[in-house]
């Protein structure tokens, strides 16, 4: 999570559908490549924003440039209850990105 963001942690979510996650650049940045039925059922934070934050975050990961936004369902892992959340997305990722390791959660430092 990014600590300059004001925003309310939700919970923690399991995608429904399968998606690569990597790690790559030399800054280590973590990406979700737009290539749906890949890679795992990845696991994330999922936050409560308003549009005011959304369009910080757009802002952030350079959305709509490099980036798709998109509606997904996800399973909160505590809940177990089924609910719908944005999801950002690489497009147009090389090949060679599926060629890293597909990993399935990030451990973010806090």
């Amino acid at each position: 999570s990014y600590k300059c963001l004001k925003c309310l942690k939700y919970n923690i979510f399991i995608l429904f559908e399968r998606y690569p996650l990597i790690i790559s650049t030399r800054f280590n940045i973590p990406f979700l490549l737009n290539k749906c039925g890949r890679g795992h059922n990845v696991k994330g934070e999922v936050y409560e924003v308003d549009e005011e934050m959304l369009k910080k975050l757009d802002e952030l990961q350079e959305y709509p440039e490099y980036y798709d936004r998109e509606i997904q369902e996800i399973r909160m892992e505590k809940k177990d209850e089924v609910e719908k959340c944005w999801l950002y997305l690489m497009r147009n990722c090389p090949d060679h990105l599926l060629q890293k390791p597909l990993l399935v959660v990030i451990k973010l430092s806090r």
